[in-house]
């Protein structure tokens, strides 16, 4: 693919990932708004063993909001194998798996801003600065996001249930904070926008850290 890989450590990165991009408020709110990850995901409620629905899910992000662009190969769960790449700039999204692409039409403005916390939930310290839990109106359930302690960095996302249960979680395991190259973009060979079949309805949001990153 074209995308590559955010091999950085972490210590050396973690200064880069945030930065006063956004002045909301909680847990999130300084972090970069342009950035390479690969995150992972762990369903709670699916069997260890089960094939389908799969467990584990992981994902590769190219990310760039201020240009409203982002591209996501998808390495294991549901859709492995596929990529995406949502050109909100171009009006136009695209999704490669196999042998098929397929377009569709997005509207410029429909990319969710990176980082918002909805306004039902409210977010308080647990302990200490690292640890911050938010519980949805109704108290049903609850998010424990854990973020690096010198530079607030998002390293993971819980989603529990009212009992404490763990139902989602999200774990950011690599990245590299910086704007995106353009090639980055491309569609991967041989494919090109008059190449690819157009597809009505275009496809849902994929929620890489709970409701705080939809791409």
């Amino acid at each position: 693919t074209n995308m590559p890989s955010p091999s950085a450590s972490r210590g050396a990165l973690v200064v880069l990932w945030c930065s006063p991009i956004l002045a909301a408020s909680g847990p999130l709110s300084r972090c970069a708004t342009q950035f390479f990850a690969t995150i992972e995901t762990t369903a709670h409620l699916v069997d260890p063993e089960s094939e389908y629905p799969p467990r584990r899910g992981r994902v590769h992000l190219a990310y760039d909001y201020p240009n409203r662009r982002a591209r996501i190969a998808v390495l294991a769960g549901v859709d492995a194998g596929a990529n995406y790449t949502r050109r909100y700039d171009a009006r136009q999204e695209y999704r490669v798996r196999g042998g098929s692409c397929q377009r569709s039409y997005v509207a410029a403005d429909t990319m969710p801003a990176p980082w918002e916390v909805p306004a039902s939930v409210v977010f308080e310290r647990d302990g200490d600065d690292t640890t911050w839990v938010g519980v949805d109106e109704g108290g049903a359930t609850r998010t424990r996001v854990h973020v690096d302690a010198l530079t607030g960095a998002p390293v993971r996302a819980v989603s529990e249930d009212s009992d404490g249960r763990p139902l989602m979680t999200y774990d950011v395991v690599e990245w590299r904070a910086a704007e995106p190259r353009d090639d980055v973009f491309a569609l991967d060979a041989p494919w090109d926008h008059a190449t690819c079949q157009r597809f009505t309805g275009g496809w849902p949001y994929l929620h890489l850290f709970h409701t705080f990153l939809r791409v």
